[in-house]
């Protein structure tokens, strides 16, 4: 039993292989034992006549059978031509249609930032300018203000807008810049580059 299991082994391991499906004898011997061999002359002279030949099928071999030639016609050879041509176009109008989101989306994540920095540089310069205003109204000549018939002092009108806007501006600032950190949680949450955040 080991010896035809051996055999068996064997003949699997080098070569009874599906595209190669070859003659195949089985004999069994005087205890009754199977064997398998792909060389005749290994059959034992006095079972080569009760040796049976087979083409793997008994070893779970299939043997490879030739595929019929396909008849196709010339009008199916144009349509499969027609249906690849088709399919190429598509994967084409595909790659181009993602390409154009790709730029479209590039340049709206840009323009978002370039928006929101924008703002912020804007502010950043009237705060600048509103504060020396502020600080130092004599160096933007801008007078303190007047006293009036009765000696009393009365504030400019117009430095007092300053302040006002002072105010304003420095909220509008620190809004602006929340604005920009939402700006990048949202751009590193999609995975946006960094280059398209400039």
């Amino acid at each position: 039993m080991v010896r035809a299991l051996l055999v068996l082994s064997g003949l699997l391991l080098l070569g009874a292989s599906p595209s190669r499906a070859q003659v195949i004898y089985r004999w069994v011997d005087d205890s009754g034992e199977v064997h398998y061999t792909d060389d005749k002359s290994s059959v034992p002279k006095d079972r080569q006549r009760s040796a049976v030949v087979t083409r793997g099928d008994e070893l779970g071999i299939a043997a490879a059978t030739p595929e019929p030639a396909s008849e196709t016609t010339p009008l199916q050879k144009e349509e499969a031509a027609d249906r690849a041509a088709q399919q190429a176009a598509l994967k084409i109008a595909q790659e181009q249609a993602e390409e154009e989101a790709e730029v479209q989306a590039e340049k709206e994540w840009r323009q978002r930032f370039r928006d929101v920095h924008g703002q912020i540089e804007r502010l950043e310069r009237q705060v600048e300018a509103d504060r020396k205003a502020v600080e130092d109204p004599n160096a933007a000549g801008i007078p303190l203000g007047r006293l009036d018939a009765h000696g009393a002092f009365i504030s400019n009108p117009h430095l007092e807008e300053i302040k006002r806007r002072l105010a304003d501006s420095e909220q509008e600032l620190a809004k602006a810049r929340e604005d920009l950190a939402d700006l990048e949680r949202e751009a590193a949450r999609k995975a946006i580059p960094l280059h398209w955040r400039r």
